[in-house]
């Protein structure tokens, strides 16, 4: 017999609805939810992964639609539901993890560019909603500890790009800085990374490459990016033609974000001393200082290049990495000119909502 229980008429909670035996019953829309949870009834499905955090957009891909979340600070992926039930979603997020590129240290003589940032890129599967930290990495400051800051999400590190130097081999880093004239370049230290975070599987794959080392001795060498090192091979621009070892190396291309074939983590340019050719790496690598007219620019600021363009070189000062994308700092020309910091890094987080 129903009776009235609390704010609900009807049968004790518990009785499943499948159960045809049972007596009816009048339930409000709170107790049938607390009864899907506290119970064991079914909850409705839920086609895909449902998350805040960071900017957001969507796009398609033939017959499959994605979600995806752009963060360039830290901040936090917060999964309110996982998908489930019939015809939904995987719970997989794909992940571009880019740490701070690094910077150059400044004075005579010329000086190596900064290394991108390590790059990381994979597929994540969640198996618990809730709150997922994300640290983005500051730019390396354009000095003789120039070091970009790593970026990190679910346990996974993405190391900061090495310093380039003047005098000195360049730094190690997520990829390596570019050497003084008589010294070598940074090793990468950029290393795949497992998902160590509750809640979390998979490993994300990393990339980064080692820095230059320039010749003859009045050149800096370029650092390296995330799609391969400095040099001769660095980019299909007559700036990046250099034999010489000025150029910074290429970003890696990935295409998470408006499914647009953006560059991260190039290199940044060394500087020069006598108007040589040498440019910043394809991905936000600044230029070069005391290159001539034309040369010694940052990589290109098309949107099919870099998210955002590193800086030109400005008479002996390199330029600056890309804000977000990682680039390296361009190293310093002579007589005098000041290294460029390193751009920051960024996370893009992209899932699938439908098919």
């Amino acid at each position: 017999m129903p009776r009235f229980m609390g704010n609900r008429m009807g049968n004790s909670p518990g009785t499943p609805v499948a159960n045809q035996d049972a007596e009816p019953a009048v339930y409000s829309i709170s107790d049938q939810y607390a009864m899907t949870t506290d119970e064991g009834w079914a909850v409705p499905p839920n086609p895909s992964i449902t998350a805040s955090g960071g900017t957001t957009g969507t796009y398609s891909v033939g017959p499959i639609s994605y979600k995806y979340h752009v963060i360039t600070s830290d901040n936090n992926f917060v999964i309110t539901q996982l998908a489930g039930g019939a015809g939904s979603q995987p719970n997989e997020v794909d992940v571009l993890l880019v740490a701070g590129g690094g910077g150059s240290e400044p004075g005579s003589p010329v000086g190596g560019g900064g290394g991108g940032g390590g790059l990381l890129e994979g597929t994540l599967t969640f198996t618990s909603s809730g709150t997922y930290p994300v640290v983005i990495g500051g730019g390396g400051p354009a000095s003789a500890t120039g070091t970009g800051s790593p970026s990190e999400f679910c346990g996974c590190t993405a190391d900061g790009g090495g310093g380039g130097m003047r005098s000195d081999a360049g730094l190690n880093g997520g990829s390596g800085g570019g050497g003084s004239p008589s010294d070598g370049g940074g090793t990468a230290t950029q290393g795949d990374q497992p998902a160590t975070a509750g809640g979390v599987t998979g490993t994300l794959t990393g990339y980064g490459s080692n820095g230059m080392s320039a010749t003859p001795g009045n050149v800096g060498g370029g650092g390296g990016g995330a799609g391969g090192i400095g040099g001769p091979t660095a980019g299909p621009y007559p700036w990046q033609t250099d034999p010489d070892g000025t150029t910074g190396g290429p970003g890696r291309e990935n295409s998470y974000l408006n499914n647009t074939p953006y560059y991260w983590a190039g290199g940044g340019a060394g500087g020069v001393s006598n108007g040589r050719e040498g440019g910043g790496g394809r991905g936000g690598g600044g230029g070069g200082g005391n290159c001539v007219p034309g040369e010694g620019a940052a990589g290109p600021p098309n949107p099919m290049q870099s998210y955002n363009a590193g800086s030109n070189r400005s008479s002996n000062n390199g330029g600056a990495g890309g804000a977000n994308t990682g680039g390296g700092g361009g190293g310093c020309g002579t007589p005098g000119g000041n290294g460029a910091a390193g751009g920051s890094g960024i996370c893009v987080l992209r899932y699938k909502t439908g098919s």
